[in-house]
């Protein structure tokens, strides 16, 4: 029997930043981490919200991009603020959070694809996983409740949707990682049981050297 042992883990906000730590971290406030929002919105603000991304990136990539790197930044950017502890910041990440949640779709999808898109797409997954980190580590420092469930019902349109062999062989793994947050709080078996269904199909589809077999090669 396969049992998922873990450490307790120190919630984002206990431990805030002092000293020259702090005033690094408060240059970065003031610099690209807590403006880069306004310099690229459609790189950074959008993706999430009004599901406008940059047209340079081309029809077939430009959702798949724009959630992997808004969904980054915002994951920075809910950490600085919660270990600066500061006000500004945080009133900036619940907006951002709040306008997310506004858009998540009645079948629980929480992404940045929208009906002219390819859902199945590698990079629906892999960005997808971007941002749900962002609301996850959010939730880590408040709490909120609805916060969690929007990230699971979207965790569950996975499930649902990309089950079996319409998983992808590229970089869409990197969902499960969403997905064992999810299980921790929750204790879904859905979720652990589609983490375990990925590795075994990468193990049997396996292009990149990315299964957990191919990892522990000594050939690799």
């Amino acid at each position: 029997m396969i049992t998922y042992s873990k450490l307790s883990q120190l919630p984002l906000g206990k431990v805030t930043a002092s000293g020259w730590l702090r005033e690094q971290l408060e240059r970065n406030k003031s610099g690209m981490g807590g403006h880069l929002d306004e310099l690229e919105p459609r790189m950074i603000a959008t993706p999430y919200t009004t599901k406008e991304t940059e047209p340079s990136w081309g029809e077939a990539r430009k959702a798949g991009w724009g959630a992997e790197i808004s969904g980054n930044y915002w994951t920075g950017l809910i950490e600085l603020a919660f270990t600066l502890n500061d006000n500004e910041l945080i009133a900036k990440a619940e907006k951002w959070v709040n306008e997310v949640l506004s858009y998540q779709r009645e079948d629980g999808y929480l992404g940045t694809y929208t009906e002219t898109d390819d859902f199945f797409d590698d990079y629906n997954a892999w960005g997808t996983g971007c941002g749900m980190n962002a609301l996850l580590a959010y939730y880590e420092a408040t709490g909120r409740e609805d916060v969690l469930n929007a990230v699971y019902r979207c965790m569950l349109w996975f499930c649902n949707n990309w089950a079996g062999n319409k998983k992808t062989r590229y970089a869409g793994v990197s969902i499960t990682e969403c997905m064992a947050k999810c299980y921790r709080y929750t204790g879904d078996k859905r979720l652990i049981d589609f983490c375990e269904d990925y590795y075994t199909f990468l193990r049997d589809n396996d292009l990149f050297d990315i299964s957990l077999e191919a990892m522990l090669s000594e050939r690799l």
